[in-house]
């Protein structure tokens, strides 16, 4: 009855051994899967910060050039007055990652997928030249030369002008905008493919 009753009492304390180390395995996993999520977190924290750091993304630029003629047609002066002059001013396309929200960026850690809906791509004038290239000049008579604030009134109207053709003209922002998707469709995948996910990249309109 005693080597019955120890026996037993063993078999209890080696059960409860079992079930601590059981328990404690299983505490074990849990942590180290605690641990891989925490990282993974932190990973798309971080991506995320680094996207918004890049502030203002230029992805196409688009050089246009404008002609303006100055024509002085006052009949009563003997001789023409006829300048033809050009330039180039430049159109860009741009994101501005400061208006994108952590809500736009969806990782599924599963898959290793990301979703990520960009800010809709904008475009903006980007400077154009300083001086004019002269085309075709014709000052003939008694008539006196263009001076450089003609010159300066004929640019700044060319200028005017340009805005109000490439704004009645979709033709050159759609041309540009679906440039800069392309290439901002490329560069985030390559940025998302080297930190492991495989990116869908949409953008809002």
């Amino acid at each position: 009855m005693n080597h019955q009753g120890i026996n037993r009492g063993g078999l209890r304390f080696i059960g409860t051994v079992m079930i601590i180390v059981m328990l404690c395995v299983g505490c074990g996993k849990n942590e180290e899967g605690d641990g891989n999520a925490s990282a993974l977190r932190e990973q798309q924290k971080v991506l995320f910060e680094q996207i918004r750091d890049c502030n203002r993304m230029t992805f196409a630029t688009m050089t246009i050039s404008k002609t303006g003629v100055y024509n002085d047609d006052v009949k009563w002066k003997i001789g023409d007055r006829i300048g033809v002059y050009s330039y180039d001013t430049y159109l860009t396309a741009y994101i501005d990652l400061n208006k994108l929200n952590a809500s736009d960026i969806e990782f599924d850690d599963a898959t290793r997928e990301v979703r990520i809906k960009l800010p809709a791509i904008e475009t903006r004038f980007d400077g154009r030249d300083v001086g004019m290239r002269e085309e075709h000049y014709r000052v003939t008579g008694l008539r006196s030369s263009i001076s450089a604030k003609e010159r300066a009134a004929l640019k700044e109207r060319m200028n005017s002008e340009l805005k109000k053709e490439v704004e009645n003209n979709t033709t050159y922002r759609e041309t540009i905008i679906e440039t800069a998707e392309r290439k901002a469709r490329h560069y985030f995948q390559q940025l998302f493919a080297a930190n492991g996910y495989i990116a869908d990249i949409e953008f809002k309109k």
